[in-house]
């Protein structure tokens, strides 16, 4: 059973879309985010990935917190642009509408105007979101990766789109991309593409890329895992809880299900960056601990039965797939199989804290044969 997220801790449907695309190599972690709405009184900075660009799609303007900003100092630049919609229909999804065309390319000038035109992609992400995240937040999205990656195929951009919770409209959006596309020219004009360009897909150096998608990969690890996963691999890797943030420790265990869903493809992303820059040693550690406490949380949910993940397969699909990339035993395809692979794969790493990180695997498995 799907359901959102405490609004304490993320908004509804929040997620970064450079994992949500994943395994296809299209957009960078920490670049741009997508959520539905965002109360900046009530969701902290550091929760929802430290944005240096807010887009708020909705017909409410919202109260910009004194000193938000990204962690390099770059203050927050707030972009309000709504559209309304007509009785019966979505006018964000009829991008041949000359109303739409207007909307996408104010928006994308607004997010141009608050990069920084030196801006590599080392400052915080872009937010974009509406009430519920997947209609106009989708159709922004959507026109982020075209202006970037005109080559993306729509196959991937339907994938993000799917992974949306609430009502959908795949044909909607379908018809709204191939809309996009047949009118580039037209909603690109004006918009500084070279400056979207840096900041969304970072240096040409893949070395840089990496680091940046590792550091916001682990930034949102460190602050997220310890509130989910406090008792667990959260607090044997050193992750605690700021102060303020300890009173949002989830507790309801269906709601610590979906975080940790949330969370997987996060994981997803800094092993991908790992692989990249070759580092298979300490980082590479870190990522398969943190996916291990993902998939022991969700590895309890699929004992009860299959459960969709976030590419749309099953769990145990997904677990068995995790057994390949870690070469280990190939099992039944069960959570148990997984973490006794990530034992192993640890077991043979060069880290010297490799006998704490095993103990560490071996204690959840044990806990899995425990849960049957």
């Amino acid at each position: 059973m799907t359901r959102a997220c405490d609004s304490r801790l993320l908004p509804f449907n929040w997620r970064d879309v450079g994992s949500s695309l994943l395994p296809e190599d299209i957009l960078p972690a920490g670049r741009l985010l997508r959520s539905g709405h965002v109360d900046l009184d009530t969701h902290r900075w550091a929760i929802i990935g430290r944005p240096q660009v807010i887009v708020n799609l909705r017909p409410e303007a919202a109260a910009v917190p004194a000193g938000a900003g990204a962690p390099s100092g770059i203050p927050l630049h707030y972009v309000h642009s709504a559209i309304a919609d007509a009785p019966g229909e979505h006018v964000c999804y009829n991008t041949t509408d000359p109303r739409t065309i207007r909307w996408v390319k104010a928006v994308l000038c607004g997010i141009c105007e608050g990069i920084r035109a030196d801006d590599a992609g080392q400052g915080g992400p872009i937010l974009v979101h509406c009430r519920s995240g997947k209609d106009r937040t989708g159709v922004i999205v959507a026109a982020l990766l075209l202006l970037v990656r005109p080559e993306v195929a729509s196959e991937a951009l339907e994938r993000d789109y799917l992974r949306s919770d609430g009502k959908l409209d795949l044909e909607a959006f379908r018809r709204a991309v191939d809309g996009l596309k047949r009118h580039r020219a037209t909603w690109t004009e004006g918009v500084d593409e070279k400056k979207m360009l840096r900041a969304l897909l970072g240096g040409a150096a893949a070395g840089g890329v990496c680091i940046a998608t590792k550091c916001f990969v682990s930034a949102s690890l460190k602050v997220l895992l310890p509130l989910v996963n406090p008792g667990g691999v959260a607090a044997e890797l050193g992750m605690e809880a700021d102060e303020d943030l300890k009173a949002m420790e989830v507790t309801d265990e269906e709601e610590r299900v979906e975080l940790c869903r949330q969370l997987l493809p996060l994981t997803e992303s800094g092993l991908a960056a790992n692989q990249k820059s070759g580092d298979k040693a300490d980082g590479r550690v870190k990522f398969l601990v943190a996916r291990a406490a993902c998939f022991e949380q969700l590895g309890f949910a699929a004992l009860c039965g299959p459960a969709k993940d976030s590419h749309g397969g099953t769990l145990v699909e997904d677990l068995e797939a995790d057994v390949e990339l870690l070469r280990g035993p190939a099992g039944r395809g069960s959570v148990m199989a997984s973490l006794r692979a990530a034992a192993e794969a640890w077991e043979h790493a060069e880290n010297g804290a490799i006998g704490n990180v095993k103990k560490i695997c071996q204690t959840h498995r044990e806990r899995c044969y425990e849960a049957m």
